[in-house]
């Protein structure tokens, strides 16, 4: 797949808010180097997840399930509390 269409990079460094990167290991899409440059990128904090045995469409993946509670984790750190 040509991903030149898709340049990231740029929008990247405009990225000022947390930012959570969730790569799975047998991602054909994007290689873990990419994902790893995402996060070095960002101006905001930012965390790479890596999940063995994934593929691109993680949330389609067996272990959506970890996923989710990776996301979950994530989000009660970085979101604001309501109330």
């Amino acid at each position: 797949m040509d991903s030149s269409w898709c340049d990231v990079t740029r929008a990247a460094e405009k990225v000022s808010v947390p930012m959570l990167v969730v790569h799975g290991t047998e991602d054909a899409v994007t290689n873990l180097q990419q994902s790893q440059l995402l996060c070095a990128m960002v101006r905001g904090p930012s965390e790479l997840k890596v999940l063995e045995g994934s593929g691109h469409a993680i949330h389609l993946d067996a272990q959506r399930d970890v996923a989710y509670e990776m996301i979950a984790r994530w989000l009660r750190v970085y979101l604001p509390r309501q109330g």
